[in-house]
Order: C-alpha cells, then sequence, then structure tokens
C-alpha cells in the first residue's frame, strides 16, 4: 500500500500534468502556422528541452544511433527528438509520455511531417513494455519532475537489450545551495522538482547495471545557447508551454547564471 506521502505526491503531478495538457493551443491553430514539417523547421515547438534541435543531434552523435535501432524515448512531449532519431538516423522508434495531449500532438506532428514514429501514453514508472526490448532509451529533460530516481532509471535499464545505451539530457541539481526560481519549463513549483547532484546520479545508475561510457557537463553551452536564440515568434513552445512560458525560460536562466542548476548529458551501457 502507498503511503499518504505518495499519493499526496502523486496527485500533485496528476494535477501538473493536467495543467500541461490544458495549456497546449489547439491543433488547428498550430497546423496554421506551420511552414515547414521538417526537423528544422518543427524545432521551435517540438524540441521541449534546452540547446534545441543542436542538443539533440548531439545526443544522437554521442549514443551512435544508427539505422534499424530501437530506440524508446521516455517523456518524448511532442515528439521533436524522436522524429529526429526516426527520419535522420533511420531508427525504429517509440514515443512515450504521460500527458495524453502532447501525444496526440506528437502523433498529428508526425504525420504532418510525414516521418513514422510509435506514441502511446505511458507512465515512466511502468513501462508497458518486455524487457531487454530497445537498443537505446533516450529522454531529454523528463526526470526532474520524477521523484523515485531509482524506479525510473531501473524501468528504463529493464528495457534495454544488454549492450544496450542510455541516453540522457538533462537537469542536475547545481553547486549553488538555495531556492530555484520558479515555475520553469519542466516544474511549475519547486515541491514537484527534483534534481540530483551529477556524482549520485551515476553512483545511482551504477548500482542498476548502466556504466558511464559518456559524460559532459552542458551547462555553459546552454547559457551561450540561450543568449543566441532569437526572440520567440508565434510559432514557439509557448503554444505548448501557456502564457507564463517566457517567465519559465527567464527563471531557468537565471538557475544556470546563478549555478542552482546545471545541464548534462550522458550515455550509459546496460551490462
Amino acid at each position: 500500500m502507498k503511503s499518504a506521502t505518495a499519493l499526496e505526491m502523486e496527485g500533485k503531478l496528476l494535477a501538473a500534468t493536467e495543467r500541461r495538457g490544458a495549456r497546449i493551443a489547439s491543433w488547428d491553430r498550430i497546423k496554421a502556422l506551420i511552414t515547414d514539417p521538417s526537423p528544422q523547421g518543427l524545432a521551435m515547438i517540438d524540441q521541449l528541452h534546452t540547446g534545441g534541435l543542436l542538443a539533440t543531434r548531439l545526443l544522437a552523435r554521442l549514443a551512435q544511433v544508427k539505422p534499424g535501432d530501437k530506440v524508446l524515448e521516455v517523456g518524448c512531449g511532442a515528439g521533436g527528438p524522436a522524429r529526429v532519431l526516426a527520419g535522420e538516423k533511420g531508427a525504429v522508434v517509440t514515443g512515450i509520455d504521460i500527458t495524453p495531449g502532447l501525444i496526440d500532438l506528437a502523433r498529428r506532428l508526425s504525420e504532418v511531417a510525414d516521418i513514422s514514429v510509435r506514441f502511446e501514453t505511458a507512465d515512466a514508472l511502468d513501462l508497458p513494455f518486455e524487457e531487454a526490448t530497445f537498443d537505446v532509451v533516450w529522454t531529454q529533460h523528463a526526470a526532474a519532475a520524477i521523484a523515485d530516481k531509482t524506479r525510473f532509471y531501473a524501468e528504463m535499464r529493464r528495457v534495454l537489450k544488454p549492450g544496450g545505451r542510455l541516453a540522457m539530457h538533462d537537469m542536475m541539481q547545481g553547486t549553488t545551495q538555495g531556492t530555484l526560481h520558479m515555475p520553469i519549463p519542466t516544474t511549475d513549483t519547486e515541491d514537484v522538482t527534483f534534481l540530483m547532484r551529477p556524482e549520485r546520479l551515476t553512483e545511482l545508475l551504477s548500482t542498476i547495471g548502466l556504466r558511464k561510457v559518456i559524460w559532459r557537463d552542458q551547462t555553459a553551452a546552454t547559457i551561450d545557447w540561450f543568449k543566441m536564440l532569437p526572440p520567440a515568434g508565434s510559432f514557439s513552445i509557448q503554444l505548448i508551454k501557456g502564457d507564463r512560458f517566457p517567465e519559465m525560460v527567464e527563471n531557468l536562466k537565471r538557475n544556470l547564471q546563478e549555478g542552482l542548476v546545471e545541464i548534462s548529458m550522458g550515455i550509459f551501457e546496460a551490462i
């Protein structure tokens, strides 16, 4: 039986998920703004993580994704990285997210882009796949709202084939102690934001059978990326995140600049 604390946390996360789904603009509005359905053209709306399309392509290169690889993207959002992996790398990709509205959007964008990806509404803590199914499990900026990190990563390890790769790109706890500036794009409040120090995460992954192959601190590169971003136009992630998105971005930038948050990429091998 789940504890009262666990049930309360699940309730908060469910409420946050429902709010996120309610923010997504109508498909008719989004579709009317699409002028280029390629990964490059959709990047301003479907790459829901720092670093944008460049970060996705870098992670794909580090993970050595190749044609025919079976890839699972956990927390796929609008499906941008999944479409890059399928369309540019020739991978066979499945994307899961707990928000039905995002899965619906991901499917519609894939139809417009004419890129085949399978999308399912599913819980990252209870993946609906058999053991040793995937060559690569991929996750970008999905872990911040997950309190049970052991179960989150253990599920990804469970569905990886022996020798398969976990490709992760996420927010980490910074070296500066203090209260986070909120909201940020991944979560609205600090009580449902769960960040780990990089060394703690690598230790955790080691205990569940994932060996570190590559680790990169992307914090400085991410701060530079923010500086180069053009002003958000009508076709932007704000269509998904809602009117507070500019505030979320500014808060994340402050958290990075003040050392409260770091951004990391890692490749881990299933052993």
